[in-house]
Order: C-alpha cells, then structure tokens, then sequence
C-alpha cells in the first residue's frame, strides 16, 4: 500500500469510527492490510504486528474469511508476544470464529499454560461454547491437557458463581423496586382516601350550613314586619343568620385555601412560634366542632 493510499485509508477509517452508525466490520481494513496483520503474528513479526497496531488503530479486531481475529490467530499458533501486544490494545479476548472457537480454547487445545492464563487474566469468558457445544476445558479434556482443563473449571466455577451473585442481586433490586411501588402505590392510595374523606366532609358541611343561611334569611325576611312574633323573633334569627354566614365563610377559607396552603391560618389566628404555641381561634373550633357531626360514618 503506497504512502498516499495509506493516507487516504486512515482519514476515511478515523470518519467511520466518529460515526456511531457505522457498526464494526471485517471489511473495515482493506484485504492486503488484512493479510499482512495474519501473516505478521502466523510468522512471529512481533515487530511489523507493532507497527501495525499503531499506525492502523483497530486492526487488533479485523477478521478474516472464516471469522478468525488475530488474537486467535495468535492463540492457534502460539505466537504468545503477538497475543500480548493485541491485548494491550483492545482485542476481544471473546472473539468468536465461525466454529465457535475462542482464543482461549485454542490455547487449551495446545496446552498453552502461559497462553491461557494470559486470557483468563484479560477476563475472557470461560463458558462459551463453540459449535459442538464443547467449553474451553472440554477442548483441553479431548486433547489430554487435563491440568490445563482443571485450571479452566476453576475459572468456570468462579464465573458461575459470580453470576449467580449478580443474578441474585438483580432479582433483590427488583423485589425492592416492586415493594417501592407497592409502597408508593398504597401511599397514593390512602391519600386519595383521605383527600376525598376530606373533600366528601367539608362539602357536606358548607351544604348543609348553605341550607340553614337561606332557611334562616326565609324566616327572616318572610315574616311580615311590625307583629309581635316577628320583633320577638327578629333579633336572634338575625344573629342566628350572620352567625351561620361566618361560619360557612370561615369553613369555605379553610376547605378552599388550605389546598393552596396547607397549614394556612384563617383570620384570627397567630402563627405558631416556639415562644408562642399556636392556639385554637373560635371561629375555627367552632367549625371543628360542627364538622364532626358531618363526617362519614
């Protein structure tokens, strides 16, 4: 590749990899670029590997024609510095080829021991299978590395478990998250029991205290002025009328603003201080006290 295609080549691939909709691909090198980092690791060039690494950001992942990266390359030809220098940079030690074979079960079918725990060490998945369903230590069992396949079971047994832990903590986040709703639902559910207690009481009471106004206004105004039973009757209707006028008032002010302001004082009443405890003014006991013959049952 002359200098000016390799230009050309790493302008182009930097845009692909600011495009987040660019997915990964093997088609993301040119072919002979390809070749080169294959046959680099399979002939131990650690040196030209390198360079490629650096000058060619990414090719640590590039695959071939049947799947194969060059970690497993790597892994397959026991080419252990090459395997190191791809997993400095971002090599999938996971990478899978199209028989489901792994870099770490190519290092088991080898007897690589150094190898291998250059891959558990770099995280890679030691339950994966490949298409016969054989995990890295059955690989290792077929081929009589024995040792090496119970290295591997002891990676499979700590990653089982540590799953185990995580599923089992996912399951307690979601238990807690549902009893949260639950909680919040139940909440929401007694305050709208309480708002339409509240709503159902306070609307009865302001009814009910309307009725007695206009029954009372009735009596006043119907009874003809000047008789005996009207001026006997006059003044404490009257009073009995301004009276049950105050108290809707006062009951309408604590029903209406008490849902803009809860904890609103009404007219007459001082706020709570702590060298002053709030006090119960009259209108408001009064209101209580009325209020309690309209509740529910």
């Amino acid at each position: 590749m002359t200098d000016a295609a390799k230009s050309d080549f790493i302008t182009e691939k930097t845009a692909k990899q600011d495009d987040p909709k660019i997915a990964p691909s093997i088609n993301a090198f040119p072919q002979e670029l390809s070749d080169e980092m294959f046959a680099a690791i399979e002939n131990g060039d650690t040196v030209r590997v390198q360079e490629l690494l650096e000058e060619y950001p990414g090719i640590e992942n590039v695959r071939d024609e049947t799947g194969k990266t060059p970690l497993i390359e790597a892994a397959e030809e026991n080419r252990e510095e090459a395997a190191r220098l791809l997993l400095l940079k971002t090599a999938d030690p996971d990478a899978q080829n199209d028989f489901g074979m792994t870099a770490l079960m190519y290092t088991a079918t080898n007897g690589n021991v150094a190898m291998t725990e250059m891959l558990l060490e770099a995280n890679a998945d030691a339950l994966l299978m490949n298409s016969n369903d054989e995990l890295a230590d059955d690989v290792a069992r077929r081929r009589g590395n024995f040792a090496l396949a119970a290295r591997i079971v002891q990676r499979q047994e700590m990653l089982r478990h540590q799953r185990e832990e995580e599923q089992a903590q996912e399951l307690a986040e979601e238990k807690r998250l549902e009893e949260d709703i639950a909680v919040l639902f139940m909440a929401k559910k007694e305050a709208d029991i309480a708002s339409d207690f509240a709503e159902s009481s306070a609307s009865r009471f302001m009814h009910r205290m309307a009725d007695a106004l206009h029954l009372s206004q009735f009596i006043y105004h119907e009874k003809k002025p000047g008789s005996a039973e009207t001026q006997a009757a006059e003044k404490p209707v009257s009073r009995f009328m301004h009276k049950v006028a105050d108290v809707l008032h006062i009951s309408q002010f604590i029903y209406h603003d008490a849902q803009k302001t809860p904890g609103a004082a009404i007219p007459g009443e001082k706020p709570e201080t702590p060298e002053t405890p709030k006090t119960v003014s009259a209108p408001r006991a009064a209101v209580n006290n009325i209020m309690r013959h309209f509740r529910p049952s």
